[in-house]
C-alpha cells in the first residue's frame, strides 16, 4: 500500500523517473564516447601538426616580435626596479616628515603648558 494510498500513481511517477533516469545514463554514456572520439581525433591533428611546422616555416616577424617582447620585459623589469627603490625614499622621508611634524606638535603643546602654569 502507498502512502496516500495512491499505490498506481506513485508506481507510475516511479516509473517514470527510472525511464529518465535510464535515457540520462544511456546519454552521458554516449557523450562520453563522442568525448574520447573527439580526443582522439585531436591528438592525431596535433602529431600531424607537431611533425609538419617547423620553427623555419613561421614567419620571422614572430621571431622579431618574441625579441622585442623579451627587450620590453627587461625595461619594465628595471622600471619596476627603479619605482620600488624610489618609493622606498619616498615613503621613509615621509616618516622623517612626519615624526618631525610630531616633534614639533608635541614642543609646542609643552610651551603652551609652560605658559599656562
Amino acid at each position: 500500500m502507498g502512502l496516500f494510498g495512491n499505490d498506481d500513481e506513485q508506481d507510475a511517477r516511479l516509473d517514470e523517473i527510472e525511464r529518465r533516469m535510464r535515457r540520462m545514463a544511456e546519454h552521458v554514456s554516449q557523450l562520453s564516447a563522442d568525448l574520447s572520439l573527439t580526443r582522439m581525433e585531436l591528438l592525431k591533428t596535433r602529431i600531424a601538426v607537431d611533425d609538419s611546422v617547423k620553427a623555419s616555416d613561421l614567419d620571422p616577424v614572430f621571431g622579431q616580435l618574441n625579441d622585442s617582447l623579451g627587450s620590453a620585459r627587461e625595461k619594465i623589469e628595471a622600471s619596476k626596479a627603479a619605482a620600488d627603490e624610489s618609493w622606498a625614499m619616498l615613503q621613509d622621508g615621509s616618516d622623517e616628515a612626519l615624526e618631525t611634524l610630531r616633534g614639533s606638535i608635541e614642543g609646542a603643546w609643552a610651551r603652551l603648558d609652560e605658559a599656562s602654569t
